[in-house]
């Protein structure tokens, strides 16, 4: 993580590590032919993208990286399904002929939402809370110093 609470460094990070996680698994389930699509689907779901979904909830979502995030998800249902982008398939046939409408970005949307969710049921005095909101107890007045 870079100081200027970038996190494309780590996005990029994980992106790969579910690459490399995509890759251990190619000659198990991807040219299996014993495994139906359903199944090879539910092992992307479990293996890959828990991998790359790991922390999610803390990262900042820039349009740059939700491009990235669902080029990297559309590419691996194009892998999973031997199409290649040329064939001018669209992403909203891939996604029905796989039965996965969700995509990765909502997934993080989401958890991100249930974490803010946890975090503001908590009591007030947890210091996950006070950070999160920005409650302090201060007696010094908002703004700039009077000048005298």
């Amino acid at each position: 993580m870079v100081g200027d609470n970038s996190f494309t460094l780590d996005i990029k990070r994980r992106i790969n590590l579910a690459s490399q996680r995509l890759g251990m698994m190619r000659t198990i389930a991807w040219r299996s032919r014993e495994l139906n699509l359903k199944t090879k689907v539910d092992l992307l779901v479990s293996c890959v993208f828990s991998c790359l979904l790991y922390a999610t909830e803390t990262w900042i979502l820039k349009a740059e990286v939700s491009r990235r995030i669902l080029a990297f998800d559309m590419r691996l249902y194009r892998r999973l399904l031997k199409v290649c982008w040329k064939d001018k398939v669209s992403n909203d046939r891939i996604r029905k002929i796989i039965n996965r409408q969700i995509a990765l970005v909502d997934v993080i949307k989401r958890r991100k939402l249930q974490l803010f969710g946890n975090i503001f049921r908590m009591s007030d005095n947890c210091l996950v809370k006070m950070v999160m909101l920005g409650m302090t107890d201060s007696n010094r007045p908002q703004g700039r110093p009077a000048r005298q």
